[in-house]
Parts: structure tokens; sequence; C-alpha cells
């Protein structure tokens, strides 16, 4: 699989999925480690959107299962704590992070999809979990599964075979079904619009207090929120940005997104 990251030195960072010399688009060893190592880049770096994208015909078939054969214990464990540290960054790293599938996305390429803030879809991609017919788990991508659909949803998905975006829409795996090359346009252009008014390190901090809260009991849920909304009402910093804001003064990470044409989609 091929790794290819355009707009590092902006805000939006485009990241597309190829096929290598095979012609497969499975995280093979460099592959993974390439997308790893953007992933990594993009959360320490000027990256606020990073769009990840596929081919038209395979968006991305996952880990490349044959490329293990050979591989010792622990060289298998090192690249499946790779590939869960990749669906850990897009969930919660701090960009906001799409997913646009048009080809087919199986097995560890729908984790991908799963880890996303949002997902879009063309409406003749395809969704698959094979790992069941091949009397495998899909451990790796269910933690990302679960923390998107309800946990009977992601349990009929891994049992379903292949189903087309609508379906996976239905099932909460797909945020929107895109019927057209202008539908796409348009929701980048109101999703980078808000997407460039967020605080980066706020951010950050809302991806990691969503995951800390949903493991939490109800009550220790609420207590915690309260302490942290307490918290942030007494900060100076916090004071002065929202008399700012009542001022009419633009926060300075507001940011111009930039204007999206058909040729500039993904």
């Amino acid at each position: 699989m091929k790794v290819v990251c355009k707009g590092k030195t902006g805000s939006i960072w485009r990241v597309s999925l190829g096929p290598d010399k095979s012609g497969g688009v499975a995280m093979d060893g460099p592959g993974l480690d390439a997308l790893h190592g953007v992933l990594l880049e993009a959360d320490v770096g000027p990256c606020r959107v990073l769009i990840l994208s596929g081919g038209t015909e395979t968006f991305c078939t996952g880990l490349d299962l044959p490329g293990l054969e050979g591989l010792f214990a622990g060289e298998v464990s090192e690249r499946c704590d790779q590939f869960t540290a990749c669906l850990e960054l897009l969930a919660g790293g701090g960009f906001f992070s799409v997913v646009l599938v048009e080809g087919a996305a199986m097995g560890g390429g729908v984790g991908l999809v799963a880890a996303a803030d949002l997902a879009l879809a063309y409406k003749d991609a395809t969704f698959n979990l094979p790992e069941l017919t091949l009397g495998l788990l899909p451990a790796m991508v269910l933690p990302a599964l679960l923390a998107r659909m309800p946990r009977q949803k992601a349990r009929l998905l891994g049992m379903s075979g292949t189903v087309d975006a609508a379906r996976a829409k239905e099932l909460g795996l797909v945020d929107q079904v895109l019927e057209s090359t202008a539908e796409l346009s348009k929701s980048m252009s109101r999703l980078l619009r808000q997407a460039l008014r967020c605080e980066p390190g706020t951010l950050a901090d809302f991806k990691r207090l969503e995951h800390k809260l949903a493991g939490m009991a109800p009550g220790d849920a609420r207590a915690e929120a309260a302490r942290q909304a307490a918290e942030q009402f007494t900060a100076p910093e916090i004071r002065r940005r929202i008399k700012a804001f009542q001022d009419g003064e633009l926060p300075p990470w507001f940011e111009r997104p930039p204007r999206i044409s058909r040729s500039s989609t993904p």
C-alpha cells in the first residue's frame, strides 16, 4: 500500500491510500509505517483537518495477512500494535479526521472508517468484515466499531458480509452517503468552515474528555463533567476569551477555509 500526503505545510492534510506494485491496497509493513508516521506528524503538527481517501475501486483491504507469514510472534504483535495506534490517532488525535470511501473497504479498512470523526462514502462504496468467514475475530477494529455504533449494529455488521453504502449508513458506520462530487464539495465546504473555527488544543481535549466520560458510570460522568466545566469557567484565559468574543473579536485561531472545487476534493 502506498501512502501519499499533500498539504503538510498547511492546516488541511489530504492523505491518500493507493495500490503498491502488486496492485493491492493492503497495509503491509512499509504502508503501515507510512500511515502511522503521517498520523503522528498530524497530531503534533499544523494539521487541523485530515482527509483520508483511497482509490475508486479499493479504499483499503486491511492488514496484509499473507505478509504476516514468516514473521516472528513479536513482529506480528508490533504490527498489530501499530495498526491500533493508527485507529487511536484517527479517533483521538488533535485534528478533525475525515475518511472518504469510494471503493471497497474490508477488514482493517472498515476500522479506519469507524475510527474517523466523520465517515463519508460514495453510493457505490462497499464495506465488509470477512474475518468470521476466515475463522478470525475482527478484534482490532471492534473497539472502533463499538465507539461508533450500538453493540447490536456492530455485531450485525460483523455477520452481514458485504454491505453497500446505504446499509452502512443505516448501521451507523457511515455518516453521509454521497451521490456526486458536487455533493462532496458542498459537504467539505461546510465541514472546513466549522472545523477551522475550533481551537486546536480544545479539540484534542474534547476528544479525550468524550473518551473518558464514555467509560464512566453515569453518576461519575456527571460529576466529572461538572468539575471540568467549573474549572474552565473560573480560568482567567477562558474568561478573557469569552469577553473578547462578546465584544465582537474573532478568536486568533479562526481560519478562512479554502475555496473547494471539484478538482480539489480528495
